[in-house]
């Protein structure tokens, strides 16, 4: 009989103010996923090389793969981009996270990163993440 590997779900904790409210429930990383976030600690957003991008994008990847669910919505606009009032769910998926704003996500990731890592980013509001400007691109 072998042992069974547990495969528990936990919920995330932001430290950044304009998470308050929001839940995410993520399974644990693969090992090399721990690494590549450990490794990200020292990266200069000035001078990232490719490894650098590829160990980025293997941490949204694995991102998209742990999270489980969420109580993440957006706002329903009108044919004018006017919110109407009404609110849909986004789904816990790639796809739901590929919708939503990238700022939004970033923090989203770097408090997924603080919390299985250790590791304390201190970022006051998304202009400070050098690798995003403040219009979002």
């Amino acid at each position: 009989m072998g042992f069974l590997v547990p495969t528990d779900v936990v919920p995330l904790s932001f430290s950044h103010p304009s998470l308050e409210g929001f839940e995410v429930w993520m399974g644990r990383p693969p090992i090399e996923a721990i690494g590549d976030m450990m490794l990200m600690g020292g990266i200069d957003s000035g001078s990232m090389t490719e490894d650098d991008v590829k160990r980025l994008v293997r941490v949204f990847n694995a991102f998209a793969l742990c999270l489980k669910r969420w109580n993440a919505e957006v706002q329903v606009l009108d044919e004018h981009g006017v919110p109407t009032g009404e609110k849909i769910p986004v789904p816990a998926t790639a796809e739901g996270i590929r919708s939503l704003d990238g700022n939004f996500m970033l923090l989203v990731i770097l408090g997924w990163i603080e919390t299985v890592t250790g590791l304390s980013w201190k970022i006051k509001d998304t202009k400070d993440i050098p690798m995003i400007t403040n219009d979002g691109n």
